[in-house]
């Protein structure tokens, strides 16, 4: 896969990865270890391959950085309304 045709699906790799890594951390701070377990899985795979992505070529980073970014806002936001 060419590398610009590779940017979208790091963008969304990395906003899966931090949607995955926020719900994993509100799963730990309402006590839920099962749940957070299983988020926890996520975060491991979902990183593994992002991992293996900039390790291959370090400007895969800034679609990654920015889905991240995108990943937290979207979960923090979401939360923000719940209360």
């Amino acid at each position: 896969m060419r590398p610009l045709a590779l940017y979208p699906a790091l963008l969304v790799s990395g906003f899966v990865m931090d949607v995955v890594w926020t719900k994993y951390i509100a799963e730990v701070n309402r006590k839920r270890p099962v749940r957070a377990g299983l988020w926890a899985v996520g975060t491991l795979l979902i990183g593994g391959v992002n991992v293996l992505a900039y390790t291959t070529n370090p400007w895969n980073l800034l679609p990654l950085a920015c889905g991240c970014f995108l990943g937290t806002w979207w979960v923090v936001r979401g939360e923000r309304g719940e209360q």
